[in-house]
């Protein structure tokens, strides 16, 4: 009977946390899995990875705070673009390449940085 009642109990509180990370995980980086950015965090902080591409399509980075963005967006052929503070969120970059450009949302944490691809 105590078993029973331990399983009736836990089961609820395994459903509680899984959905509030499930939450947390798209609030934060737009991936409903929160294995994922967990992964990514662990790599860039614990590990000391520069970057981890956690999503490919729309491209969601995790990097250490020593990488900075226009360093990686120069490796890929793309210049930083001079903007009105008025036009565009302070934290919202632009980028152009040849032919093409990219927004970039970045995100600051305690001991990462969250990079969002913007179309």
């Amino acid at each position: 009977m105590k078993t029973r009642m331990r399983k009736l109990v836990f089961i609820p509180i395994i459903i509680i946390f899984s959905t509030a990370s499930m939450i947390i995980s798209y609030k934060e980086f737009r991936i409903w899995n929160p294995f994922v950015p967990l992964s990514g965090i662990v790599r860039v902080s614990v590990l000391g990875e520069e970057y981890y591409e956690i999503q490919e399509y729309p491209k969601i980075i995790i990097a250490n705070k020593n990488f900075k963005l226009e360093d990686y967006m120069r490796n890929l052929g793309y210049e930083p673009v001079e903007t009105d503070n008025d036009s565009i969120s302070e934290n919202i970059y632009e980028f152009k390449a040849s032919e093409s450009g990219s927004f970039v949302e970045v995100t600051k944490h305690i001991n990462f940085y969250v990079w969002m691809w913007r179309e």
